[in-house]
């Protein structure tokens, strides 16, 4: 079904005639009750029915010529936009012990192929969320007050509330109803478990995390869905206050002959989820391997496993064997940078090795046409839909080769021979000047897009699961096919 274009004006006869009689009692209060046959009253009759004649004809204008009006105002259209999401890479090998970091701009095949925006650190790690579940009001029945207190004089803790370790997001899936931090757990905290593919390789994955190649820091990336998003039609408005949090990640260090755990906050870098208001991704700065660890499970070895601050106990062994360390999100509730009150977090689900990908692709170092002379002359891109932030434009000059025009809202604000261009993004159309409003290319020149995304629709509305396949490069320049 095609769209309607919106009506210019919509007044009828009725509405008018409504109108000028509400203006009588301002502007002539001597005229009362103008009835129908009253000389006043058919003046009035009269304009309307010829503006109602002009408004009907004004809406009948074809939508070609209002784009045309349009442009003559300097109004564009809008270049379609592109599908985003995110997706979780890994390594696809039995026991991966290296990281991977691949370039921006990967793609990633599928019934529309998409591509990476940002560059991504794949760490030979899985994860797995969980939260420590507050007991319903038969479970604490069942489990009775008294045991609580005994309980709590055993381990030695003041006040450490019963709770069950739940797994959520299983199977990198989100969850529908929201995940509160505040009204589902017993500490305001999500726990992420990072885990080897293998326990053989646990302590050398360990050293990998803590330690780039190039002796650096490696960064986790996470991806966060929170519950409720702030649409981009209210950005005009004005920004949606940020949730204060914090990432950690275990360590455990050992003091007085005793293992003790501690947590080390992660530096945040890069957040594209605007403070967990928008679905995005988070890129942290992980410590020094000496200090990622994550401490025993197994209440043998320390009766406090599980119990209080410390990390949520697994019943599976296998699983708490190949434990990494783990990174928990908590809010911000108070001392440096930090809010002084906590914030209520609400998610629908985490994730690790995320990247965010859209529906464009990338185009670099193509000839697009070339000048025939003539001034104003308009040249078509290779795709429609051109994110104008990312287009290079390179027109060949006489004895300097390939120089780079700069873009301009409208050629007519360009200067004399100003090496400038105008861009229709949502068409491909690249307008160049004529000698006295912006620079005349010799007829001959080449015009090259050094650089270009373009793209979107709703083509790239895909259910989830589509995409499986991805072609990426290292920053090596190398290609790398161990990626699933």
């Amino acid at each position: 079904m095609a769209i309607r274009p919106p009506i210019l004006d919509d007044h009828s006869f009725d509405s008018l005639v409504e109108e000028m009689l509400a203006r009588i009692p301002a502007h002539t209060p001597e005229r009362r009750n103008p009835r129908q046959g009253d000389p006043g009253r058919t003046l009035i009759e009269l304009f309307a029915w010829l503006a109602d004649t002009i408004l009907y004809r004004a809406n009948l204008i074809p939508e070609r010529q209002r784009l045309v009006f349009l442009r003559l105002l300097g109004i564009q259209m809008r270049p379609a936009i592109p599908a985003r999401g995110i997706v979780t890479l890994s390594i696809d090998e039995e026991q991966p012990t290296k990281a991977i970091t691949i370039r921006p701009l990967a793609r990633v095949k599928g019934p529309v192929n998409f591509e990476t925006l940002s560059e991504l650190t794949v760490l030979p790690v899985t994860a797995e969320s969980y939260y420590k579940r507050k007991l319903s009001t038969d479970e604490v029945s069942e489990l009775g007050v008294n045991l609580v207190a005994e309980l709590q004089s055993v381990y030695q803790v003041d006040k450490a509330e019963p709770y069950i370790t739940t797994p959520i997001f299983g199977d990198g899936l989100p969850d529908v109803t929201g995940f509160d931090l505040g009204e589902r757990t017993v500490d305001r905290s999500l726990w992420v478990a990072l885990l080897a593919a293998d326990a053989a390789v646990k302590e050398q994955i360990s050293s990998t995390i803590g330690e780039s190649e190039n002796g650096g820091q490696h960064v986790i990336t996470i991806g966060i869905e929170p519950t409720v998003t702030v649409p981009e039609l209210f950005e005009e408005i004005g920004p949606r206050a940020t949730v204060p949090f914090v990432w950690e990640v275990t360590g455990v260090r050992t003091k007085n002959g005793k293992q003790e755990t501690e947590y080390h906050r992660l530096d945040l870098i890069e957040d594209t989820t605007n403070g967990l208001t928008r679905r995005g991704i988070q890129r942290l700065v992980l410590p020094a391997s000496e200090y990622i660890d994550a401490p025993t499970n197994d209440v043998r070895d320390d009766h406090r496993a599980g119990v209080g601050d410390m990390p949520p106990r697994l019943d599976d062994v296998e699983l708490a064997n190949r434990l990494v360390a783990w990174l928990r999100l908590r809010p911000a509730v108070g001392g440096d940078n930090d809010a002084s009150l906590p914030g209520n977090i609400s998610l629908s689900w985490v994730g690790i090795n995320a990247v965010e990908i859209d529906a464009r692709q990338t185009m670099t170092g193509r000839i697009v046409g070339q000048s025939d002379g003539s001034a104003n002359q308009e040249i078509q891109l290779p795709g429609q839909s051109v994110d104008p932030a990312t287009l290079v434009l390179q027109v060949e000059s006489k004895g300097q080769g390939f120089q780079t025009w700069q873009p301009i809202d409208d050629l007519v604000f360009a200067r004399r021979d100003e090496l400038a261009y105008s861009l229709e993004s949502d068409s491909g159309i690249v307008r160049i000047g004529n000698g006295l409003r912006g620079h005349l290319p010799f007829r001959g020149a080449r015009v090259r897009v050094e650089q270009m995304r373009f793209g979107g629709g709703q083509s790239g509305n895909l259910p989830s699961g589509s995409l499986a396949d991805i072609t990426a490069k290292a920053l090596d320049g190398s290609a790398v096919t161990n990626l699933k």
